[in-house]
């Protein structure tokens, strides 16, 4: 099976395909001095996915305010990340507690082809087809396409 770049993902929860942005719900916590973590990608307003709608630090947003509204969908992540000179903080240091963490969910919800790749990745490299290339030539789309053209039609959506 193949998702369709930017418009289906993968439940962080359930692990069935999201049809949609609009489907779609992206939940965190933020610990009292503002220091967001643990972002999963999830069904929208679906109980049985939701992992953090019981804890009081628990924040969110529809997955529609990542992706799809060109430029703008990119705002809120960044935005999550710092919010930027103009706003004043008490402090100057980023918003998140794990910024690979945060890395992890800018690549899935902007870079085409990687919420299906991800999932190989780990697998391709122990076969040898990742070597020799270097961190930023991981999320160039060629790779994402090879990658996902080796393994996509092995199973349906590989292990996280």
């Amino acid at each position: 099976m193949r998702l369709q770049p930017l418009q289906e993902f993968v439940c962080d929860t359930c692990g069935d395909v999201i049809s949609s942005p609009d489907q779609g719900w992206v939940e965190w916590l933020s610990d009292g001095d503002r220091m967001t973590h643990s972002f999963r990608i999830i069904h929208k307003f679906n109980g049985r996915c939701a992992h953090h709608e019981r804890k009081l630090n628990h924040q969110g947003t529809g997955l529609t305010s990542f992706v799809g509204d060109g430029p703008d969908s990119l705002t809120y992540l960044y935005a999550i990340l710092d919010e930027g000179y103009i706003v004043e903080q008490p402090n100057d240091t980023p918003m998140v507690r794990d910024i690979k963490e945060w890395a992890e969910l800018a690549r899935r919800v902007s870079l085409p082809h990687y919420e299906q790749a991800r999932r190989y990745l780990p697998r391709a490299r122990a076969e040898g087809h990742l070597d020799g290339l270097h961190e930023g030539s991981l999320y160039l789309q060629d790779t994402l396409r090879m990658v996902i053209d080796l393994y996509a039609d092995d199973d349906s959506l590989g292990t996280a």
